[in-house]
């Protein structure tokens, strides 16, 4: 059963600040305690790191790590929601890598929920996305709390590279054990949108007809991911991006045999 995981209809704008603000009056405007979605990743990556061929159904399951991620940051209530797809959609993804799949719908299939129709009260709409701060980084000193703040005011930014450069003012001291964790999800984040604009460029390449041109540019988005992989090497996307080097090689190899 292929799944369609669209996340924008879901996630737009959704930037509500989960961490330091779980006092019993905040929980009680949003809807209760945030998720814990741990188990759920776990699981999550368990799939990916299992699936090496079926190149849809691994990009499916890493579009619903993603979702996971971007919800970490969204109203109680939208976590609740997600976590109940996430969690149904795990079990038809093991099901399905079981193999042996029944076609046959189950009466438990019929009761199953695309995210795409969760009522729209349970997925409240956030607050516009706060801006970028024009100051220089918070130095080290500043303490974890205050940088994780500033990290995660330019992640909801969409400032991913000035996230992770005021999370690295910490390397080598005793503060990046505390922001260690927000530094390899704001990372994988990063890694993620690189990869989908390699990706991009590398379909928009294929439609080019100039072999020279076409060669140049696959080579750029090779040099995009292999950047990836010298800069994050333990970044969760490794494998997938291992695997993506090998198919534009294989591209760069067939277009410069012609």
């Amino acid at each position: 059963m292929k799944l369609v995981l669209p996340i924008a209809v879901l996630l737009s704008g959704c930037v509500v600040k989960q961490y330091g603000t779980s006092t019993a009056t905040m929980q009680a405007e949003q809807g209760g305690a945030p998720v814990d979605f741990s188990s759920v990743e776990a699981q999550l990556e368990q799939l990916i790191t299992a699936e090496r061929e079926n190149v849809d159904r691994r990009d499916r399951l890493e579009a619903a790590w993603e979702l996971l991620q971007r919800v970490k940051t969204a109203r109680p209530t939208a976590q609740q929601a997600v976590e109940k797809y996430l969690t149904r959609l795990i079990t038809l993804e093991k099901r399905g890598q079981d193999g042996g799949t029944d076609a046959v719908a189950s009466v438990q299939d019929e009761r199953f929920t695309p995210i795409a129709a969760i009522q729209g009260e349970e997925i409240e709409a956030a607050p516009a996305p706060e801006a970028a701060p024009d100051q220089a980084l918070l130095p080290a000193s500043a303490g974890g709390e205050d940088l994780m703040e500033s990290a995660r005011i330019r992640m909801n930014a969409g400032d991913l590279p000035g996230a992770l450069s005021q999370l690295e003012v910490c390397r080598g001291l005793d503060c990046w054990t505390e922001v260690q964790g927000l530094w390899g999800e704001c990372r994988d984040r990063w890694v993620y949108q690189e990869v989908e604009r390699a990706g991009r460029m590398f379909l928009a390449v294929r439609a080019l007809k100039d072999k020279p041109i076409v060669i140049q540019k696959m080579q750029e988005t090779r040099d995009i991911l292999s950047g990836l992989q010298v800069r994050y090497p333990g970044s969760r996307y490794s494998q997938g991006i291992s695997d993506k080097i090998t198919r534009v090689d294989a591209a760069i190899a067939e277009a410069s045999a012609e």
